[in-house]
């Protein structure tokens, strides 16, 4: 379960939180190295959810591409993600079970997670580190690793079409233990995600509000005519008496 902190946590609070991390990182055993094209990705890239639904979830992954520059030995990650904060989007619990396997499986002090809200945005946050001195998972080009799967629960009539889940950059590390500037973070891009909704509300499309305000106005004014016509027909046979022809036929 992901611990809920206040409300009010500032993001700079996990600045901090990242760069203690950071240091715990250098405690154990950084030395120099070289650095990599790194991909922190949110798989899969569109989900669709359905409002009042629970148990969504999603990947973080880590994967290296492009040209090979050499291994990285990684000792720390620190990621945080967000959706815009009146979504309806509730971060409920996250694991290392994900698809890839786990970055730091065996090695870490274990996934760690918890939530937070600012003025615009909902944020979860994922971090674990190596403990033992001199340890790091190495990876190479064309290596992929799981970071953690979130799960999520979308509150019940929300009426979005889609809402950006984004990987915020400026707050996220990855730390190699060879990296030259120590507890410094990794460069990496960041690849977002998309949640749509999968009963959307139904808005009218303009065209279709100015059809409808000229179509009522007609309808209205076709009846009212119609009646006018009816109520003077009726007066016009009034002001005659029926009479009868030969044949025994009433008429006006």
């Amino acid at each position: 379960m992901i611990a809920r902190l206040r409300p009010t946590l500032p993001r700079p609070a996990c600045r901090l939180m990242a760069k203690t991390l950071a240091a715990l990182a250098v405690l154990v055993g950084m030395t120099a190295g070289s650095r990599a094209d790194l991909v922190i990705s949110i798989e899969p890239g569109s989900l669709e959810v359905a409002p009042g639904s629970a148990g969504n979830f999603f990947d973080v992954v880590l994967s290296y591409e492009g040209a090979d520059l050499g291994p990285v030995d990684l000792t720390l990650f620190n990621v945080n993600l967000y959706v815009p904060v009146d979504a309806g989007i509730e971060f409920t619990d996250a694991s290392e079970s994900t698809a890839d396997p786990y970055l730091f499986s065996g090695l870490g002090s274990g996934l760690v997670t918890n939530t937070f809200d600012d003025t615009a945005s909902r944020y979860v946050n994922i971090n674990d580190l190596v403990l033992a001195p001199g340890t790091s998972r190495s990876v190479v080009s064309g290596d992929r690793y799981g970071l953690a799967r979130v799960f999520f629960s979308v509150a019940d009539g929300v009426t979005w079409a889609s809402i950006p889940l984004r990987i915020e950059v400026s707050t996220s590390e990855l730390l190699d233990a060879r990296g030259p500037d120590l507890g410094e973070p990794l460069p990496f891009t960041a690849r977002d995600a998309e949640l749509t909704n999968s009963s959307p509300a139904v808005v009218p499309e303009p065209s279709s509000l100015v059809q409808i305000g000229w179509a009522m106005p007609a309808a209205v004014g076709l009846a009212r005519r119609r009646r006018r016509r009816a109520a003077r027909a009726g007066r016009v046979c009034s002001r005659y008496r029926p009479r009868v022809l030969s044949c025994g036929v009433h008429v006006c």
